[in-house]
């Protein structure tokens, strides 16, 4: 069945978005939608058909660099594509979710084990995704060539909580929403690498996105 999960605009150099990623996870399918303002219509004018039953959860573009990240949720899976000048995706890799740390929180009883949530880095040299289910963590790939698209693992952290659905960058912090634990965690992040614990706040309803808000930045 159809189940969109997610809408992203199609990043390009001349700025105002006219065409936007759908994500599609009932149908393993990212669609390209155009959108005419003028009269209001919707077109669908390129798709990318994903492996049958990997779903597709979220597409991210790379700010700075012709690339695609899909994470897909039920087969734990980020794949990379490259965006070529005439706007065609050609697939570059693809890697398993599910790396395994002497941090992670793990809960036996949870039959679950789903990709989450994406995210690349401020320097732009990280893509992040995190681990629900019975394998809590949030792990960490480098961009090791931004033209070719080809990452390699970096780093692996436990998300000291149960269901990491949605985590937050920001500068040197990222905080992570532990949906079932109820509980957002803060970490350092530097150089790729999820490092000590800063602070954490409990007994959150739910706790299923967030957003960082610094006054005066």
């Amino acid at each position: 069945m159809p189940h969109i999960h997610c809408v992203r605009p199609l990043l390009t150099n001349t700025g105002g978005a006219s065409e936007y990623f759908v994500v599609d996870l009932g149908a393993d399918r990212i669609y390209l939608v155009h959108v005419n303002n003028s009269n209001e219509t919707l077109s669908i004018t390129d798709s990318i058909q994903m492996s049958p039953g990997s779903g597709p959860r979220h597409v991210l573009q790379h700010p700075n660099h012709p690339l695609l990240f899909i994470l897909n949720e039920l087969d734990n899976t980020l794949c990379v594509y490259k965006i070529e000048k005439d706007q065609k995706f050609v697939a570059v890799e693809k890697h398993s979710t599910l790396v395994k740390s002497n941090t992670d929180f793990i809960v036996d009883s949870d039959e679950i084990q789903g990709a989450a949530h994406l995210a690349v880095s401020d320097c732009g040299q990280f893509v992040l995704c995190s681990n629900r289910g019975r394998l809590n963590n949030v792990v960490v790939f480098h961009i090791q060539d931004p033209e070719l698209g080809s990452l390699a693992l970096r780093s692996v952290a436990g998300s000291c909580g149960h269901f990491p659905r949605y985590f937050a960058l920001h500068g040197k912090l990222i905080i992570v929403a532990n949906q079932l634990s109820r509980n957002v965690v803060a970490f350092k992040f530097e150089d790729g690498y999820i490092k000590e614990k800063l602070s954490e706040i409990s007994l959150i309803e739910n706790p299923v996105a967030l957003h960082v808000y610094i006054p005066g930045e």
